[in-house]
């Protein structure tokens, strides 16, 4: 009878071991199937994210994206209108603008700055404003070495200058003084240096630039050769054109004209005058 006890009381104790074994296996199976639901980011939030940390935040690199586009358009003024309301709408705004008009096209040459999240987006629309896409070339350049680089640059110059201003608080010479500040200066330039490329590193990777090249074809007007009649015509245009001409010039000159005139009157007068005189014997 005791054996038996023994027996069912082994039994359960078993039982109970087993059970908590089991039980704490599951545990670690659910926190598992917890952590792998990751929710999906929306286009949206993806591109809320535009300076150059957050692009790193979210690529793990720093990329400058440049890319070129020549189109065709059938309305160019239209064209033009839609291009400026899509940079306004994308964030942008138009760096350079050259316009060129000839006997066969109107033509234009912009620099567009859009944030880098609306790069490929603003390229797409872009082309959709095009009868025709002669042309588009797209490039990303990655930075992160010469970015990090910088960074970490600027980290240490920043950490040897305070060391510096903390040396010339308690520098106790005029020689002192003046080697501390020399030094200082020198490393406040280098500063300085870092920083302007650093910022516009960060300009470059925030904002991509997008050269469009835009024209609207025109025809082309031939020589034509002019008939009988259109000759009739230009030459009355031509002699009516010769009369007021010399009118014009008439108007201009009077005065000698009245000199000479007069002149010549005089002249004319006294000739008359000396032959009516009686010659004397």
């Amino acid at each position: 009878m005791k054996k038996h006890s023994l027996f069912l009381l082994s039994l359960l104790i078993l039982l109970l071991i087993n059970a908590c074994h089991s039980g704490s296996d599951s545990i670690p199976v659910q926190v598992q199937e917890l952590n792998t639901e990751v929710p999906e980011l929306e286009p949206r939030q993806l591109e809320a994210k535009g300076t150059a940390e957050e692009q790193a935040a979210l690529t793990g690199k720093y990329i400058i994206r440049e890319g070129h586009i020549s189109l065709e358009v059938d309305n160019y003024q239209q064209s033009r209108s839609s291009l400026f309301r899509l940079v306004a709408q994308k964030g942008g705004y138009i760096s350079r603008e050259q316009e060129r008009t000839s006997s066969y096209n109107i033509s234009n040459e912009l620099v567009i700055r859009v944030p880098n999240t609306q790069f490929e987006g603003t390229m797409q629309e872009i082309a959709g404003l095009a009868s025709h896409v002669h042309n588009r070339q797209v490039s990303a350049r990655d930075v992160s070495e010469e970015y990090i680089d910088i960074e970490t640059r600027l980290k240490t110059k920043k950490a040897a200058e305070e060391r510096y201003i903390s040396f010339l608080q308690k520098a106790k010479t005029v020689e002192e003084i003046i080697q501390l500040e020399e030094a200082i200066r020198k490393i406040r330039e280098e500063i300085e240096s870092r920083e302007g490329r650093l910022k516009y590193l960060q300009n470059q990777i925030s904002l991509s630039t997008i050269q469009v090249f835009m024209e609207q074809r025109t025809e082309f007007e031939t020589y034509q050769k002019p008939g009988f009649w259109s000759k009739i015509g230009g030459g009355l245009v031509s002699g009516w054109e010769g009369v007021l001409a010399v009118i014009i010039a008439f108007s201009h000159i009077w005065p000698l004209l009245l000199i000479v005139g007069g002149g010549m009157w005089a002249l004319i007068r006294y000739m008359r005058r000396k032959k009516k005189r009686p010659t004397s014997e």
